[in-house]
């Protein structure tokens, strides 16, 4: 499958939001980050958008408690394969970067398919 490419327009816009949003897309069976806006940048505290895409695209739940990472995987998972649901809400914890071993925060993500004109799958997701 062709990575998905947004204009430049909405790119920025998207990237520019102050919301906690990535938008991902299965390739070939990996999930691939296409985009991810500036409040989900620094709720997971990334220094720059390079930095997130790349642990995103190579350990995702590497700040998500042990306990719950199955859980959103098959929930992720699930949502992915699924003809039907187009909305997905997951409760997690996140491990705080300040201090890894003790503390985790309660976060919850809603997400939602994105339908764009251009594309004629349900290949991104939010």
């Amino acid at each position: 499958m062709k990575r998905y490419c947004y204009s430049d327009e909405v790119r920025t816009a998207l990237e520019s939001l102050k919301q906690a949003m990535a938008v991902y897309q299965v390739i070939d069976g990996q999930v691939v980050t296409l985009l991810i806006s500036d409040g989900f940048r620094k709720l997971f505290g990334y220094p720059n958008r390079e930095q997130a895409v790349f642990f995103m695209d190579h350990d995702m739940y590497k700040d998500i408690h042990p306990d719950d990472r199955t859980r959103l995987t098959e929930a992720a998972l699930h949502f992915a394969d699924s003809e039907d649901d187009d909305e997905l809400e997951v409760v997690y914890r996140k491990i705080e970067l300040h201090d890894r071993a003790a503390s985790a925060a309660r976060v919850s993500f809603s997400l939602r398919t994105w339908i764009s004109s251009a594309a004629s799958s349900r290949s991104s997701r939010v």
